[in-house]
């Protein structure tokens, strides 16, 4: 079941991209894999290449089923999504957003739970970039097998935030 996606495609109505923030909680492949369905643009799933090419080249395939998805390695997300934009199409880029980066000195540095913590800074810079909203997910498991996703409105005008603040509203 998908709440809020209204929130979602009144913005691509608007013309605008947007940008799917939440954590790896529940059973977050689904909800990335069936996210293209209810959405009025592409959903791009953004990941990180696996070192071993086989399990990669198996990864790719599994995510890669889904409806009205494209999957894009992380380092060619930026190129991807300028040439996506400059076509006229809209996307809503799905980012798990919980993960702690591999290089400290690219992280925001935001105040979580009290303490300073290094955050991934791709919502901002996509969002911030491309003026793209920003929606929150949360998944929800009712029972085995049957999960609610929903959409919350994070940020409705990126361009007008300063560097880190879409990361501290996602914190």
């Amino acid at each position: 079941e998908y709440k809020g996606i209204e929130h979602v495609n009144a913005a691509y109505q608007q013309g605008k991209s947007v940008v799917l923030a939440g954590g790896h909680c529940c059973n977050w492949e689904w909800a990335a894999l069936g996210m293209g369905r209810n959405m009025d643009g592409l959903s791009i799933i953004i990941y990180k290449t696996l070192s071993n090419t086989h399990m990669d080249q198996w990864m790719r395939a599994s995510r890669g089923r889904a409806e009205n998805t494209a999957l894009y390695p992380m380092e060619k997300t930026f190129p991807a999504l300028k040439m996506l934009s400059e076509a006229g199409q809209r996307t809503g880029v799905i980012l798990g957003a919980d993960q702690s980066p591999s290089n400290p000195r690219s992280a925001h540095w935001v105040r979580f739970f009290g303490q300073e913590t290094a955050c991934l800074p791709g919502p901002d810079l996509i969002a911030r970039q491309f003026d793209a909203p920003v929606f929150f997910f949360d998944i929800e498991r009712v029972r085995r097998g049957y999960y609610v996703l929903t959409y919350t409105p994070l940020c409705t005008t990126p361009a007008a935030t300063a560097g880190g603040e879409i990361t501290q509203m996602f914190m």
